[in-house]
């Protein structure tokens, strides 16, 4: 009676874990309409890509013949998107949609999997953290692969563990740390994980288990279409573009002085030589300014990583919360200090952190310790249960006991939250959010421009900008784009013979001016304004510069100029 019981409890709190997210996740989807969040047009256009030439049956010939050339965003997630993608903006609310789903998917996982490794308790606790943690809502409902990349990583994690007690696991590990690096490049960490925790737990003699060197053959099995792409066509079997160079910059907007274009379309990059490397790090910097930088990525990381933690029910005060759940996160871990699994734990959290501490100083965003927020809430999870045992056992002459009263509170306040979001919040239904993105007349009208008039040949200037730029995969761009770094070009007072010797260096014959870049290089300013009743204008022609194309309304958003020479 009482095993029926816990059942029914078990699936009742799931029913309400499922509903809340999907309550809270769709009202995050609905806000998300910016398709220029961080790097959703390139997924977008991978995976048109994709379906453009073959489609998922395509996708293997493709890599096999060096065709699929796309580094910086790793296939899996392009796969998934390529088979609904589409040239309409519905596209855009779709792979938004295929993001909350798995979102919920590694929700539902998490619970089974803490509930294995943990026992009820800690996975009521954690799966109800996972739900309101923002920055995991924020992820899962923009177009992210952070979902797809938590559940394989969480699967990887989840099966070197159970291997300690069953060492034929190692291959399911193996395979989902593949499938984690099919899907974005940092997964590959997962490897030096289960290497080092396994020479640590059982010293030089795991060289000689069989499943040890299983895991590593299934990982270059399940990773092989990408793994043969890159040695193909890149002659490295872990090529990653120009991802590792970001490593040896001062600040991202560094990035334009290596940047050449961008094929969009296959999105890889041509690139002017001598671009940052270790060894050119070193050259150039001293011991202390090396020193300076760990200890202020660490320190900015460490933020990073608390505010990771934050929650969505917690209205006021987050930062202390998260720290409260950092304390326990410490609990958790000291509590299994004495179990051989948590050195996969400490392993995980340690090479997620390092690299992205390093590199705080060019790329200060949440998104990339994220991989480490289930493992935070975890084992957070974890620390506040042992501790409610620990109070249930100071209180054993008593007949109060919290632990079993954990599930019934955690219920009454998704229960309570749910209804309070729906009173007090719009919730939007599937069929409003797919229609939540109207585009401007000067949007249309620019798109329309560059599908039909921008050839593979033409190399384009189009940024700064935020209006426009989340909408070329929309646009069918097929032609070269000149980076902006960050959208700030980084000549902002330069004069225009500077500007002309940087359109000239990355071969610029096309460039759109509108209200966001018009005055960027500020020597611009010289030749046009814009007024917001007529819009841009022209004050005085630029040498060799011709103009191809005006907006056709009032006021004249865009003005778009072919280079003739320099």
């Amino acid at each position: 009676m009482v095993y029926g019981k816990r059942h029914l409890i078990t699936a009742f709190f799931l029913v309400l874990v499922v509903a809340v997210f999907l309550i809270v996740g769709l009202d995050f989807l609905n806000k998300a309409r910016d398709p220029a969040f961080e790097d959703t047009g390139s997924y977008l256009e991978g995976a048109l890509f994709i379906k453009e030439n073959g489609g998922v049956s395509g996708f293997l010939p493709m890599c096999l013949t060096g065709k699929f050339r796309i580094a910086e965003q790793h296939p899996l997630p392009l796969l998934l998107l390529s088979t609904f993608a589409s040239r309409d903006l519905s596209f855009f609310t779709e792979a938004k949609l295929l993001s909350l789903f798995i979102g919920l998917l590694f929700v539902v996982v998490l619970f089974f999997v803490t509930k294995n490794l943990f026992g009820q308790s800690v996975a009521f606790l954690s799966s109800f953290l996972m739900i309101f943690n923002i920055a995991f809502l924020v992820r899962s409902s923009n177009v992210t692969v952070e979902p797809l990349l938590m559940l394989f990583l969480l699967l990887s994690w989840f099966f070197m563990v159970k291997g300690l007690d069953s060492n034929r696991l190692w291959i399911l590990a193996g395979i989902s740390t593949g499938l984690a690096y099919m899907t974005k490049g940092p997964a590959i960490s997962m490897i030096p994980v289960f290497v080092i925790s396994n020479l640590i737990i059982f010293r030089l003699r795991i060289l000689k288990n069989l499943y040890f060197w299983l895991f590593l053959l299934f990982f270059l099995l399940s990773a092989s279409p990408l793994i043969l792409r890159n040695v193909i066509v890149y002659g490295s079997p872990f090529y990653e573009g120009i991802n590792p160079h970001v490593f040896w910059l001062d600040s991202f907007g560094e990035f334009s002085k290596y940047l050449l274009s961008v094929n969009w379309s296959e999105h890889t990059y041509n690139t002017v030589s001598n671009m940052p490397t270790l060894h050119s790090y070193l050259q150039t910097h001293s011991f202390e300014e090396i020193v300076r930088r760990i200890v202020g990525g660490a320190i900015g990381e460490f933020r990073l990583l608390i505010n990771g933690l934050n929650l969505l029910i917690i209205p006021k005060g987050r930062m202390y919360f998260s720290l409260i759940l950092f304390f326990f996160f410490l609990v958790g871990l000291i509590s299994e200090i004495r179990k051989k699994r948590t050195v996969y734990t400490v392993a995980v959290v340690l090479v997620f952190f390092i690299p992205f501490a390093w590199i705080y100083q060019v790329l200060p965003v949440v998104r990339y310790v994220t991989p480490i927020i289930p493992f935070m809430v975890i084992y957070s999870s974890l620390g506040v249960i042992e501790t409610i045992r620990y109070l249930d056992s100071r209180l054993s002459r008593s007949s109060i006991r919290l632990l079993p009263k954990v599930p019934y509170v955690l219920m009454a306040v998704l229960v309570s939250f749910a209804g309070y979001y729906m009173a007090t919040k719009e919730v939007s239904s599937l069929l409003h959010s797919a229609n939540n993105i109207v585009l401007s007349d000067d949007q249309v009208e620019l798109f329309n421009w560059l599908r039909e008039n921008v050839g593979e040949e033409d190399f384009v200037l189009l940024g700064p900008t935020n209006h426009y730029w989340g909408y070329l995969w929309y646009a069918g761009f097929k032609g070269k784009l000149v980076p902006t770094s960050g959208n700030v070009l980084p000549l902002d007072e330069e004069n225009m013979e500077v500007f002309s010797a940087f359109l000239k260096e990355r071969n610029v014959n096309v460039i759109v001016l509108h209200r966001e870049n018009y005055n960027n290089p500020a020597a611009l300013k010289e030749f046009f304004e814009y007024h917001e009743d007529m819009g841009m204008v022209e004050k005085k022609p630029v040498k060799n510069w011709e103009l191809i194309y005006s907006y056709s309304k009032r006021p004249t958003e865009f003005l778009i100029y072919r280079i003739k020479g320099y």
